[in-house]
């Protein structure tokens, strides 16, 4: 009953806002309007990768004139392939407002084991978020089965990475496609109850958030309506999973106790405890500490001597050496303060800055956590485990 009466006070507070913001809506810049650059899918049955990645960069050089060659380089779709052929691929899918840079730390550690790596782009991203705003979870879908197809006529043994959003598809891909082995990153499979109101909410307030999108990698404005769409790939997978059997897919997932975006991790629990007949490990951070299951392995998300008091949503995915995102990196996440504010601003450019995530120490001036200082452990555990599966699934 309380639950109700919050989710129903926030509603009201954000349906007044929403005159406001559809008002001012024809005073926005161009980025919030659609480039038509997704308006039909930029792949088909007959396209090699190859020439999927050609034909995404160069949009992508259009849209984005003033980007280096490196940066449309790290956000368009790429592949790496091996030296020599090991019959072994990986799929990586990026998250909601991310593109391919969000696992290329994870790629180079693939390709340096072997892999043939390949990383798409889902439809309305890397472009502006306006496409975002009409991209559509069908979309994401037929853009994933269409990799996966592909890529199986290459390789002998395909995995599946996923972050957050891409997490959640591939889970529901695996339902329809034979992958060999999933690896979920801080999974979308279960939102906090208060995204229900996104289904309503994106036909009055477009915008969640406003921002001037100063990161080339990632959107940091946010429509509703992408907002709606992932919820609505989380609810079609907690269908699909509820109870067994589930697909014979190995499962691998690594995720954050105090994720404040996902919320409760309970879901991902249950599941790695009810994944059958296919063997489920499981890799959790968390502030409190835990003991270990037989299939879930808890470690410390604080780390103190780096002013760390805990792990984000964002954290688990990217090199502590990442160029952009590590603590000598250029960019800090401070999207949680409001822009301009004096705490925004300290978030930015203080010298010494505490990280972690929303909800736990907001009395501290600190940037989300966006690099990962486990992040060779988790990568080891990672691919030790779809090697282990590998090897006890050979005749």
């Amino acid at each position: 009953m309380k639950q109700r009466i919050i989710i129903g006070g926030v509603a009201l507070i954000l349906l007044s806002l929403g005159g406001l913001r559809v008002a001012n809506e024809a005073f926005l810049p161009s980025r919030f309007s659609p480039t038509g650059v997704y308006d039909s899918p930029n792949f088909h049955d007959t396209l090699p990768f190859h020439g999927y990645i050609d034909t995404m960069r160069t949009l992508l050089t259009t849209i984005h004139p003033h980007l280096p060659d490196s940066v449309i380089h790290d956000i368009a779709p790429f592949e790496l392939r091996p030296e020599t052929p090991t019959g072994r691929g990986i799929l990586l899918v990026h998250g909601l407002t991310d593109t391919p840079f969000n696992l290329a730390d994870i790629a180079q550690e693939a390709a340096q084991r072997g892999y043939h790596v390949r990383a798409i782009l889902l439809p309305g991203h890397g472009t502006t978020p306006g496409d975002l705003r009409y991209a559509t979870k069908e979309m994401w879908r037929a853009a994933l089965s269409w990799a996966i197809t592909s890529f199986q006529e290459e390789v002998d043994t395909l995995y599946g990475v996923g972050y957050s959003l891409g997490g959640a598809l591939l889970l529901d891909a695996a339902h329809s496609h034979t992958l060999d082995g999933l690896g979920l990153i801080s999974p979308a499979i279960s939102l906090p109850s208060i995204s229900m109101l996104t289904d309503l909410l994106q036909y009055i307030t477009p915008w969640f958030r406003i921002r001037a999108d100063e990161n080339p990698y990632k959107y940091e404005s946010m429509s509703m309506a992408s907002m709606a769409q992932t919820r609505q790939v989380a609810r079609r997978v907690q269908r699909k999973t509820t109870s067994p059997p589930h697909p014979e897919t190995p499962l691998f997932i690594t995720a954050v106790a105090e994720d404040a975006t996902l919320g409760d991790i309970s879901a991902v629990v249950t599941l790695l405890e009810t994944w059958k007949p296919a063997p489920a490990r499981g890799r959790i951070y968390t502030t409190s500490p835990k003991e270990n299951t037989s299939q879930i392995s808890y470690h410390s998300a604080s780390r103190p001597e780096q002013n760390i008091f805990a792990f984000s949503h964002l954290t688990l995915p990217y090199s502590p050496h990442n160029r952009y995102y590590s603590t000598e990196g250029s960019y800090r996440f401070c999207l949680h303060y409001e822009e301009g504010s004096t705490e925004y601003l300290r978030c930015r450019k203080d010298d010494v800055i505490y990280w972690g995530e929303m909800g736990l120490q907001d009395s501290l001036i600190f940037a989300r956590l966006a690099h990962n200082p486990d992040f060779d452990a988790m990568t080891k555990d990672l691919f030790s485990f779809f090697e282990t599966t590998r090897s006890e699934s050979d005749p």
